[in-house]
């Protein structure tokens, strides 16, 4: 019941469903095309494995509880074998070369990758998870093994994309330009959102930003790879899946700005709702069911006071975040300050002994 009490729909669940909707709606397409070749079937099952990646980020934005934090180890497991698949593609586009050496390098890959898997899984086991409020998630508070996934990602994209160039001058023939093109068009799908990602993560943009691209980049990134592929490949393909592939790739980037703007507005209500509701419990003591508890923090004193619990066990070690509190309580009071003797008021500002507000 828990975890069905933690189901919550706002735009982060659309921004990531709409990926895994088209990753699905390709996939299928590309499964039932009869008489596939190997690079059509590797297509498909690099489509099949990103339904799962961008299903994980799905998971991840509708359950806010700590269990949302191992959407992880999905994004993990299947990021990599996506490139993998890539990678095979432009081994078999427009005809299979080198099969000997495309399976070794297949199987090469495969075993970093399920390594890798093994590592984060093992590294994050028992490691705490925290939750991101700038980005309405949960994650595990891992960032040095994050940091070593995140540039063995890079790697494989970077294999990736010398695959495809390499595959477009070694092609004389007039294949050679589709390869090219499919090669940027999966670079930018692919790199964009690794980007915003990481500035999210470090509080550069927002996390709305960074699914925004993310869609954006991905559904155009997809569609013109498979556009084009399917504009040059030897594979029967029919008009109707040409039609299908435009008109719903449409449909999701109109549904994305559609839903930024009402989904938004809604959240930003929400927000305000709810800012009332501790404006009026911290002036008449009046509680509404929608507050947990409240607490007070004093940088006096040596604990966190209990005002309001809704439970007679909040559950929660205040005393953790002491750090983060005197840092937001310095921070409010220096944007707060008078423009007339900023200096000397900033001086007694920072006079607080604060430790962990040294770093800013």
């Amino acid at each position: 019941m828990e975890l069905i009490n933690s189901v919550y729909h706002n735009f982060y669940t659309v921004c990531s469903l709409i990926p895994a909707v088209f990753m699905l709606t390709l996939a299928i397409i590309f499964q039932l095309m009869p008489n596939k070749s190997k690079a059509t079937i590797h297509l498909s099952l690099a489509f099949w494995i990103a339904l799962v990646f961008f299903g994980a980020y799905f998971i991840a934005a509708i359950f806010y509880h700590p269990l949302g934090a191992y959407h992880r180890w999905l994004t993990v497991a299947t990021v990599l074998p996506m490139f993998i698949h890539y990678i095979l593609f432009f081994f078999s586009f427009p005809e299979p070369v080198y099969p000997r050496l495309a399976k070794t390098i297949a199987i090469i890959l495969y075993l970093i990758s399920i390594s890798v898997t093994a590592f984060f899984i093992y590294t994050t086991f028992n490691v705490e998870t925290v939750y991101h409020f700038d980005g309405h998630y949960w994650d595990f508070k891992a960032d040095a093994t994050s940091r070593l996934v995140a540039m063995i990602i890079f790697l494989y994209l970077l294999a990736m994309v010398i695959t495809g160039i390499w595959r477009f001058f070694v092609t004389r023939t007039a294949e050679r330009w589709p390869i090219l093109i499919i090669t940027i068009s999966m670079f930018v799908a692919i790199f964009i959102p690794a980007a915003t990602n990481a500035l999210s993560r470090s509080g550069q943009i927002g996390r709305d930003i960074y699914q925004i691209t993310q869609d954006l980049s991905t559904i155009v990134g997809v569609f013109i790879t498979i556009i084009v592929y399917i504009n040059s490949t030897k594979d029967r393909t029919n008009f109707m899946s040409k039609i299908l592939a435009i008109s719903f790739a449409t449909i999701l980037i109109v549904f994305q700005g559609i839903s930024y703007f009402a989904l938004k507005d809604m959240d930003n209500a929400y927000d305000a709702l709810s800012g009332k509701d501790i404006q009026l419990a911290l002036k008449s003591q009046s509680y509404s069911d929608n507050i947990e508890y409240l607490v007070a923090f004093s940088p006096e004193e040596p604990y966190i006071e209990t005002l309001h619990s809704r439970e007679d066990e909040i559950g929660m070690d205040f005393s953790r975040y002491r750090g983060e509190y005197m840092n937001t309580m310095i921070l409010e009071k220096i944007a707060h300050l008078p423009k007339y003797n900023f200096d000397g008021a900033l001086d007694r500002v920072l006079d607080y002994k604060a430790d962990h507000f040294s770093g800013y």
